[in-house]
């Protein structure tokens, strides 16, 4: 709903450049200019004369100031000049006298004595802006080679774009014609542009804040009671030291009830018994089974007694226990009332507490520390250990084996597989190249005799990259999850958000930096094989294509294939209880993927929202797009998919919307700079206000904290900060009334890896 709000608003914000755009009339320019152009060659095609050296009219007729300056001198007499004059519509444009130095000045018959051509002064129509209005209504037609090129003498490649459906050329910044923009007008709006959409990220957090507060309202969920403590010592493996520090310390002067300490073990010590428990095993049931070894035969004891050991060494990271195994510093620690939940966090969490252990001032707040935190105590009972403390994810949210990862084996993954997607990215990006120069090959064998190609097979071969960036950007997705999930995540919505990322980043530049890397000279930009015509199927394809690749739900249509090719109903009858449980999976709907949705929506917006400058109508496609995928994702995630795993809190949205921002921050000054810097005059501020403008509002909305943004952006719109509280009735509920609602999932000590081994006198459900 943010991203289609939005791309109303940034059309909105391009239909005055729309306008501007459409004042002119110099598409066809583009096929004269050249970018090697010396500056007194510019000057000479930019600047009138100011006189007419004695030629006061053409063919006869006496015309005031004939010439001098930007005007349509012609249009008052064409309909009485003799029939040579072959009126047509440049009887309508504007046109002066210039200096012979223009590269594209040209010279005409009735110009001079009417003689000699070369006698005649040189004149340019490319020095004045048209009056558009009377250009479309003018009363003569045709078009001759004094003006520009007739289309009917271009290239097919050098054909330029109409000026109306389907690529709308005349709301495009070329048709104002090369250097041909003298007002920075247009570039003031796109730098609305980004502050209309700065406000509108700044108030779309807020919003998730005030969504996720209400939906915590009347809900009581796990996480309403727990905290996850960081900084521990790994020595700390016992429940009733952590949960005697917070009781006495997690309220200031107030000693609050802990109803349970799960302590976050080392799983990769874990992973390495469960490992030797496996192998232990399938040696006992070999010994018994196979070669029928009795209970009392050597090899069984010794067998049986390494199971027990490793038994005993799970078993001793219960309660009350003496652990032999090594905690990862980290634990999660449950309250009995949501009120000292709220307390703590209140207290430990925030600027001060993580970057200073402090408490925030009693009276400054966050502008002020207030007095240092305690720390948890060594061995000796002295305060060491300072601790950071945050509310706790959901337990199905939490990846308990990569929990306790430190942060050099999270860089490292991090590193690797961004190496290896950059690596994937521009292979992508060298297929697509090479398959444009099989297009431009196939274009060339495909014309006809006269050496002209069809439009049919000219739109044609611009739909094919589209098509294959299209299935590049398949691979690319699957590539990212793959690559996410080798990372180490404390949650699985952190790894969601990452695989969001690489998803978004890949799609965008694997989208748009590849178009522009095909087409990076501006004077093919509006050519009927350029950027515009490239962007325009682009979009069409890869906007409109991912939805309904969705709602086909492959997955599920796969799984009814496998069932039919294995026969799988006839099967589950005639096999055991398990075995057939084991079948279900079969009939089982697909899962709705969040990350890869969110990735296909900011993809549209974002490659949409850079491109604006150079096609605004692509804002339209990002609107249809967005919405068209929001219709069928709510439809599949409703009617087809099968209920999330996990409850999605907010994470993924904040992530997705920070990601959006970086992209359109970054990508808007620089796309206004490459895409309209073609068209203005140069000398006349524009770099200047791209600088100042574009990328200083970039860079201060990175360096202000969210908080200054959002508040900022309320105050200026009018809008209240939103504030919820949570519900008395709520509040009231205390954990051990609350736990008989949740299932065994979601209740940390049984969700934990290791706990859940335990027997249930050691790690009961429900704890009293």
């Amino acid at each position: 709903q943010f991203l289609a709000v939005m791309s109303l608003l940034l059309l909105a914000v391009q239909i005055p450049c729309m306008t501007e755009h459409n004042k002119h009339n110099g598409l066809d320019y583009w096929n004269q200019y050249s970018s090697d152009w010396t500056e007194k060659e510019k000057q000479a095609c930019n600047t009138c004369l100011g006189n007419h050296d004695g030629d006061r009219g053409a063919y006869g007729f006496e015309i005031p100031r004939y010439g001098e300056y930007c005007h349509e001198h012609d249009m008052a007499h064409c309909g009485d000049y003799p029939s040579e004059a072959l009126a047509g519509d440049w009887c309508c444009r504007r046109w002066c006298y210039v200096s012979p130095e223009c590269p594209i000045a040209q010279r005409a018959l009735q110009h001079g004595d009417g003689k000699d051509p070369k006698k005649s002064l040189p004149f340019n129509y490319w020095a004045c802006d048209d009056d558009r209005e009377k250009v479309l209504n003018c009363p003569w037609t045709g078009h001759l080679e004094w003006t520009v090129p007739p289309l009917d003498k271009l290239p097919d490649e050098q054909k330029l774009i109409p000026s109306h459906w389907p690529y709308f050329g005349s709301i495009t910044p070329g048709f104002a014609g090369p250097r041909r923009h003298s007002g920075l007008f247009v570039v003031y709006l796109q730098l609305v542009a980004l502050c209309v959409f700065l406000v509108g990220v700044a108030l779309q957090k807020e919003r998730i804040r005030y969504t996720d507060t209400k939906v915590d309202k009347n809900t009581t969920h796990p996480n309403d009671y727990a905290i996850t403590v960081w900084g521990l010592p790994k020595t700390a493996t016992e429940e009733i030291n952590i949960a005697k520090f917070f009781r006495d310390n997690a309220v200031k002067d107030q000693q609050v009830d802990i109803v349970k300490v799960v302590i976050c073990w080392d799983l990769t010590e874990y992973a390495d018994i469960d490992a030797e428990m496996k192998r232990e095993i399938k040696t006992l049931r070999n010994l018994v089974y196979k070669q029928g070894f009795k209970q009392d035969h050597p090899q069984v004891k010794s067998t049986i007694a390494k199971l027990n050991r490793f038994k005993e060494l799970i078993n001793s990271t219960g309660p009350q226990t003496a652990a032999k195994m090594r905690s990862t510093g980290i634990a999660i620690v449950i309250f009995r009332n949501q009120e000292d939940h709220r307390k703590c966090l209140d207290r430990w969490s925030g600027f001060w507490p993580n970057w200073s252990n402090c408490e925030r001032h009693p009276y400054w707040g966050n502008f002020c520390r207030g007095e240092a935190l305690p720390k948890f105590p060594n061995s000796d009972g002295r305060p060491i250990w300072a601790l950071r403390v945050q509310r706790s994810s959901n337990p199905a949210d939490v990846n308990w084996v990569d929990l306790g990862r430190n942060w050099k084996e999270r860089l490292k993954g991090v590193i690797i597989n961004g190496v290896i997607m950059l690596v994937l990215v521009c292979l992508a990006i060298l297929l697509v190249y090479l398959l444009q120069l099989l297009q431009d090959k196939l274009k060339e064998e495909a014309k006809d005799e006269a050496g002209r190609t069809t439009v049919s097979i000219r739109s044609g071969m611009s739909a094919l990259p589209a098509v294959i960036v299209s299935i590049i950007n398949m691979g690319l997705v699957f590539s990212s999850k793959k690559l996410s999930e080798r990372e180490y995540h404390p949650t699985k919505t952190h790894e969601a958000a990452s695989t969001a990322v690489k998803m978004t980043t890949a799609l965008v530049t694997n989208t748009s930096l590849v178009l522009f890397l095909l087409n990076m000279q501006s004077t093919t930009w509006y050519t009927s094989g350029g950027l515009v015509v490239d962007l325009f199927w682009m979009l069409a394809i890869n906007v409109l294509m991912p939805p309904f690749v969705a709602a086909l739900d492959l997955p599920t249509k796969l799984k009814r294939f496998v069932r039919y090719i294995k026969k799988v109903p006839q099967r589950i009858t005639e096999v055991d209880r398990s075995s057939g449980e084991g079948m279900l999976k079969f009939w089982e709907p697909s899962e709705f993927y969040s990350a890869r949705r969110y990735a296909s929506a900011l993809q549209t917006f974002i490659c949409c929202a850079v491109y604006q400058p150079l096609m605004p109508q692509a804002l339209i496609a990002a609107f249809i797009g967005i919405c068209l995928q929001y219709i069928i994702d709510k439809y599949m995630l409703l009617r087809v998919h099968k209920r999330p795993p996990i409850l999605e809190g907010p994470g993924l949205a904040h992530v997705s919307l920070q990601t959006c921002r970086f992209f359109v921050c970054l990508g808007l000054p620089v796309s206004t700079t490459i895409f309209l810097w073609p068209s203005f005059n140069e000398g006349n501020g524009f770099w200047t206000s791209i600088i100042l403008g574009g990328f200083g509002i970039g860079f201060v909305s990175y360096i202000l904290s969210d908080a200054v943004q959002s508040l900022v952006s309320c105050t200026c719109s009018g809008l209240r900060r939103a504030k919820v509280e949570v519900s008395g009735d709520a509040s009231d509920i205390d954990y051990y009334s609350a736990q008989h609602f949740w299932p065994a999932s979601m209740k940390y000590h049984k969700a934990h890896v290791l706990y859940k081994e335990l027997p249930e006198s050691l790690n009961p459900e429900n704890l009293d």
